[in-house]
């Protein structure tokens, strides 16, 4: 049962590893352009900080360092990352895992009606 759910959750995870990674591309254009981003640091770590401000972590500082023009760019990135990694990405997950667990519950009666009928 773990595994249906695995699988139909890989699709939900590329996606949204996908989205992540545009949120890197657009922090690291804003943080390098704007010449106050973290220096000697590769892409990763920029993906790293994007993941965090996806789940939740609402610590601004990473992203909002810089000149006037880029702090505005900032900012809409933070909040585009807030509504869409926060917001939608967490109901959608939580609408993937409900009908996982709705095919799961499904099939589990399934597998025990098919038992006793092999008891019979």
């Amino acid at each position: 049962m773990l595994i249906v759910v695995i699988q139909q959750l890989i699709i939900f995870l590329v996606y949204f590893l996908l989205v992540i990674g545009g949120f890197t591309v657009m922090a690291i254009i804003i943080m390098v352009e704007s010449g106050d981003g973290y220096k000697g640091i590769n892409s990763v770590a920029y993906f790293v900080i994007m993941l965090r401000q996806s789940v939740g972590d609402s610590d601004t500082s990473s992203i909002i360092d810089g000149s006037k023009e880029f702090q505005i760019f900032a900012w809409f990135l933070w909040l585009f990352i807030l509504v869409i990694g926060n917001i939608v990405f967490m109901n959608f997950i939580i609408a993937v895992v409900s009908d996982s667990y709705d095919f799961c519950m499904e099939r589990k009666t399934q597998l025990i009606n098919r038992a006793k009928l092999e008891m019979i």
